[in-house]
């Protein structure tokens, strides 16, 4: 006790330093959360802008999807009219080569009128 009552310079600037360490200890662990959070909040922000550019990516691949998906089908709707186009004709032909006798006359080679058949067989 006697030493304490001698030494209390030594003892209030240790009670001091611990109390400025702490203190110190404090102020950093402050500094570190607030690092943290900012951290947080920059991956947080990060994130919802990527999520944001591949949803408008997603969207303009859907609309460019869809817009290819019109063009087929156009596509295959100006295939069914040519087809059916070419059923028709096909059809208008083998009439007129059935209807008209002489077509049937040594005139026309009977290879050629098998030629004409074989590609609208097609």
């Amino acid at each position: 006790m006697i030493w304490l009552a001698k030494n209390w310079r030594l003892v209030a600037s240790l009670g001091l330093l611990a109390t400025a360490f702490g203190a110190g200890l404090w102020v950093r662990d402050a500094f570190c959360r607030a690092k943290v959070a900012q951290m947080q909040a920059n991956a947080a922000e990060a994130t919802s802008a990527a999520l944001r550019a591949e949803r408008v990516r997603t969207a303009h691949a859907i609309a460019e999807a869809n817009d290819k998906a019109r063009q087929l089908a156009d596509a295959e709707a100006a295939l069914l009219a040519a087809r059916d186009a070419r059923a028709a004709a096909e059809r208008r032909l083998f009439d007129a080569l059935d209807a008209d006798p002489g077509l049937d006359a040594p005139g026309l080679p009977g290879s050629v009128l098998d030629q004409i058949r074989g590609h609208w067989a097609q």
